[in-house]
Formats: C-alpha cells, structure tokens, sequence
C-alpha cells in the first residue's frame, strides 16, 4: 500500500561528528514521510557494521545508543522534541523530551521493522501521535507543520576496530564545535527546518 505524504525530508548522514566526510559505502539513508499533521513514517537504509546487538528481545529498548544505532531528532519551540532511535535487530526507543535531555515521556509505542541484508541493513518506523493510547499524552501534542529543527545521527563501531573507545560517531547535519565531545542534544545547533 502506498500512502500520500505532505511532505517527505531525505537526509543522508555522510560525515562524522569532526566533519570527516564518510566513504559512500558508510553513508545512511534516512527518509521521513509526513503522511498528515501526526502521522510518520521514517525508513532508513545503513551500512551493517555487525556490532553487537542489545541484551534483550527487540522491540523498545533502553541504553539503545550503547550498540548500532540510527538516531532521528525533530524539534519544536521552547526545546521540545522527539528522540527516534532504531537499530539493526528490531531494538527501537522513542523519547519525548522537554528541554535539553530532560525525558518527559518515554518508550512511546511505535510499529518498528528492521531487517538486515548481507552488508546493509533497513530500518521502518510508523509513528501516529493521534492513537488513543496516545490521545492524553505529552507526545500528543506535537504536530508535523510546527516543526523547527531536525538532525539524524549514527552510532556504531566499524568492523575493523576492536574496542568501545573507538565508536564512530556520525551526523546529517554538522553541529560540532572544535574538539567537542559527541553530543547529540545540541538542539540549537540543528539544522533548521525551513517552512
């Protein structure tokens, strides 16, 4: 079934968090699909770096950035904004955030498939923020047309590195300052969404 969208955003994450532009065969793909005002669908194609995967049966997993992931940020006024996290295995989190890394709403339901294909693999997410379950809820609040800001980031260690310390961290859009440490909550450095 295809679905009509008002609006579709291509993001490709193509350097890391210092700027080093990543060879073509580590770039992601995201696409986010606006099907109405609280409708998304976000799909993603990615290099498979073979990292180990969370301890725990897919679905909504917390501490996801700790393994391959993708990670999507769309931001609203006065520092409000979604945190969408998918990884290889089917582990998922979606966080509702009120200021900068303050968590007002966690492991909000979502409808996650992932699939791994040899050296790549795919990501598709569908988010309705008008389902009743989500009816009175924080996230309910949000609505696609009054979107500010948006970023897409990637964590993983690539395959001939051996330890932890050596993740490489990757974004979309360009937000780090000169020897800054990773951080994906610089919201106001995000690129701003144009309407």
């Amino acid at each position: 079934m295809i679905e009509k969208t008002i609006e579709s955003i291509h993001l490709k994450i193509d350097q890391t968090w210092h700027g080093e532009v990543l060879a073509e065969s580590e770039q992601i793909k995201v696409v986010l699909d606006f099907l109405d005002e609280q409708r998304l669908s976000v799909q993603l194609i990615a290099p498979y770096f073979r990292n180990e995967s969370p301890p725990c049966p897919s679905g909504s997993t917390w501490g996801l950035w700790q393994y391959e992931v993708v990670e999507v940020f769309l931001i609203w006024e006065n520092h409000q904004y979604l945190e969408i996290e998918m990884g290889p295995h089917g582990h998922h989190l979606l966080l509702a955030l009120d200021g900068i890394r303050q968590i007002k709403q966690a492991f909000i339901p979502v409808n996650y498939e992932a699939q791994i294909l040899g050296d790549f693999w795919q990501g598709t997410l569908f988010l309705d923020l008008a389902k009743p379950i989500l009816k009175d809820s924080y996230v309910s609040r949000f609505k696609w047309q009054n979107l500010k800001a948006l970023n897409a980031f990637a964590i993983h260690q690539p395959l001939k590195m051996e330890t932890a310390k050596e993740k490489r961290f990757c974004v979309a859009f360009a937000v780090a300052k000169q020897n800054e440490a990773p951080n994906f909550h610089c919201i106001d450095r995000f690129w701003q969404y144009p309407r």
